[in-house]
């Protein structure tokens, strides 16, 4: 298709001025699994956003299965196996809209790159949103209201990183490791790529990171939070190597914590960003 993505969201961020940023249009599944993690969820949930403020839009959804799967469990099986993806997306966007025409393909994953993907066992869903010439049947859906249905928060409690006449698109910014790691999964990256994109201007924005684990987690001690301590350097470096200045991303031992290991924030990361002209932690200018 020509032009840019419709994912492509001009003057988006969380001043919706000075930003641009793009949604991701993949979610990765682990090898085997049909289920969303929640970095894949909250994805699904961007995307369905996006697709219910483009009315002259259809979309088509991608889901697949790897040739490592083919091999394991056969090609009757790995189809069953991409549908169920597919019906994962579909349960979450369903709930936010109801209003676009989809439509389903189901092919094997081409091959993989290491030095793009970071697993090449992960397959993967993907959404196309194209024009269709036709509008959508249906009244209205509102994110606003969609969004409170999974979150259980009313915005401005969930911010809005972009608007499209009366529909706005809300994303509150958090990751989440898997147990005992530090490291970012292929989703996670694209949603730090996102919270990257909406957090520039990188001379007027201030990041706060704070970090979660689980007591015990890693094999750690339970008043350990050096797995927590490691998961924000983790997201700070992330988010400096995308040009973001490095006196307005605070990560600090006082924002890692030790949960409970039944906490659903046992795993969590979130992301207060805050316009604060020309402050820094360190008094020293970005550049």
């Amino acid at each position: 298709m020509l032009g840019r993505s419709p994912f492509f969201l001009p003057r988006a961020g969380m001043d919706e001025d000075h930003s641009s940023a793009r949604l991701p249009d993949r979610i990765a599944f682990a090898y085997g699994s049909a289920q969303l993690d929640p970095n894949g969820w909250t994805i699904a949930i961007l995307q369905a956003q996006r697709a219910s403020q483009l009315y002259f839009y259809g979309g088509v959804l991608s889901c697949g299965w790897s040739a490592e799967e083919a091999a394991a469990l056969g090609r009757d099986a790995a189809r069953d196996l991409a549908a169920a993806r597919c019906q994962a997306f579909m349960d979450v966007y369903q709930a936010v809209s109801s209003r676009i025409r989809l439509s389903i393909r189901l092919r094997q994953s081409p091959p993989r790159d290491l030095s793009v993907d970071a697993d090449t066992t992960e397959s993967f869903a993907r959404l196309n949103l194209v024009p269709s010439g036709r509008g959508r049947a249906g009244s209205a859906t509102f994110n606003e209201t969609a969004v409170f249905s999974h979150y259980r928060s009313y915005p401005p409690d969930i911010p809005s990183i972009y608007g499209d006449a009366e529909f706005r698109l809300y994303f509150r910014p958090t990751i989440e490791f898997s147990r005992d790691s530090a490291s970012l999964s292929t989703n996670a990256r694209a949603l730090m790529q996102l919270i990257a994109d909406v957090s520039f201007p990188r001379d007027e924005n201030i990041i706060l990171i704070t970090c979660n684990q689980a007591e015990g987690e890693g094999g750690l001690p339970p008043d350990s939070s050096a797995l927590a301590q490691q998961r924000c350097q983790t997201l700070r470096a992330f988010l400096i190597q995308r040009g973001l200045c490095e006196y307005r991303v605070l990560s600090a031992p006082h924002s890692a914590f030790v949960t409970r290991k039944d906490s659903p924030r046992a795993t969590r990361a979130d992301f207060e960003i805050y316009d604060h002209g020309d402050w820094t932690f360190s008094g020293q200018e970005c550049q």
